[in-house]
């Protein structure tokens, strides 16, 4: 957004893509997104696995609901994508050289220096040198690394959310048919944790758990 509006703006990625990565399953209100950063007719292209909303069930089956992203209304496009992350992921990266900026895969940001006039990043190149980049402002959006936060001791955990995942990809898992093949399907118990399994393409599935740590 910042580079259709004429900033200069330069992405340093710790990644190389296309890059296996968990969490296909998109909501309804990227689609804000995807718009304000002129990808709609791009995604539409690209065939994803469509999704109109998911089913919560629990651990021992007596019950089953759908959740539909259209129900509560004053959704203005209740249909969203199940997507394969490498894929998605590495078109957000090429979309966004497309609009001009500068990205840059393999640097890892390391430290930010702020001052009044604005800020100095070290970066560790591929090479594994290091060097600055200064710039006017920095958007720090990595994630669970939380770069700023940590520096700045903004980050407070929260020990209830102290979970892990466990995830992989699996071929012929069954699904739901017609409108609904692209469900979410969420099953969980409240003694132990939650699964997921997300139906990414015609033959793959995501299929997860989280539990909490000690489990």
């Amino acid at each position: 957004m910042l580079a259709r509006l004429g900033r200069s703006v330069v992405l340093l990625e710790r990644d190389e893509f296309p890059r296996f990565h968990i969490g296909e399953s998109l909501l309804a209100s990227i689609n804000e997104a995807i718009e304000a950063i002129g990808a709609q007719d791009k995604i539409r292209d690209m065939r994803f696995m469509e999704k109109w909303g998911a089913t919560f069930g629990t651990g021992d089956g007596n019950f089953e609901l759908w959740a539909a992203f259209g129900s509560p209304g004053g959704v203005p496009q209740p249909q969203t994508w199940q997507v394969e992350r490498a894929v998605f992921d590495k078109f957000l990266i090429d979309h966004a050289v497309s609009l001009g900026v500068d990205v840059r895969c393999n640097h890892r940001v390391l430290d930010a220096a702020f001052d009044p006039d604005g800020v100095t990043v070290t970066v560790n190149e591929p090479s594994g040198e290091r060097r600055t980049i200064r710039a006017q402002a920095m958007i720090d959006a990595s994630g669970r690394w939380g770069l700023l936060a940590r520096k700045f001791s903004l980050r407070i955990d929260e020990p209830r959310l102290a979970n892990i995942g466990i995830f992989s990809h699996y071929s012929g898992v069954p699904r739901k048919e017609g409108k609904r093949a692209g469900d979410s399907i969420i099953i969980a118990r409240d003694d132990l944790g939650w699964f997921w399994l997300i139906p990414i393409g015609e033959s793959l599935m995501s299929v997860g758990v989280v539990l909490r740590r000690e489990v």
